[in-house]
């Protein structure tokens, strides 16, 4: 298994779900003059496709909410890890929505330099595709925790965070968080996965 580099190294077991997809930090801005300027100049304003790619950012990450969900209900055994997980993935759609906001006063800059929004819309349908698999009963506990290590590795290695660069502590706090929390995701995923391919006492001795 790939995984982000953290010191260590990992089997692979990626799963076939994604094999379709292959910060600097800025002096805090002037204060913003009478006609709306920010130091003499225009205040930045989003694009519509960077709006569109925020929106659909904050939406990947309820959608990995409800999948987290689902996986808690259908295998107990890591039930809390899970519900865990949810709860922090719901509030980096709300991070995402609080810097898109941000990024309109000149607080956060987003680059979302090649990214389309037809990359994080596939990206989207993919864990769309896991969630209906697992409603169907056609995912066991090993290939939850597979999927879940690559979804969130996946969003390691585009990059999607390192997208955003924050103007004050504050913005810079919030950005290191998320990606922080999604790194610790994928190594937990990938820790219960490897603790689940151990063979049982009875096996080992067979």
């Amino acid at each position: 298994m790939k995984t982000a580099k953290r010191g260590r190294g990992g089997k692979d077991f990626r799963s076939p779900a994604l094999t379709k997809f292959s910060s600097g930090c800025l002096p805090q801005c002037p204060a913003e003059g009478e006609n709306g300027n920010v130091g003499g100049r225009e205040k930045a304003m989003l694009k519509e496709h960077q709006e569109k790619i925020l929106g659909l950012l904050a939406e990947l990450e309820l959608n990995m909410r409800d999948l987290y969900l689902l996986f808690a209900d259908r295998f107990p055994k890591y039930k809390d890890l899970w519900a865990d997980i949810s709860q922090q993935e719901t509030n980096h759609a709300d991070g995402i929505n609080k810097l898109s906001l941000l990024a309109g006063e000149d607080r956060v800059l987003f680059d979302e330099k090649i990214t389309k929004t037809y990359t994080v819309k596939m990206f989207i349908s993919s864990i769309q595709e896991a969630l209906v698999r697992a409603k169907s009963g056609k995912m066991s506990l090993i290939n939850a925790l597979s999927v879940s290590h690559d979804f969130e590795l996946a969003i390691l290695e585009k990059g999607f965070y390192n997208f955003f660069s924050g103007q004050d502590d504050e913005t810079r706090a919030l950005i290191r968080k998320i990606t922080e929390e999604t790194l610790d995701h994928q190594m937990k995923m990938k820790n219960a996965w490897e603790q689940e391919k151990k063979p049982t006492p009875s096996q080992a001795a067979s």
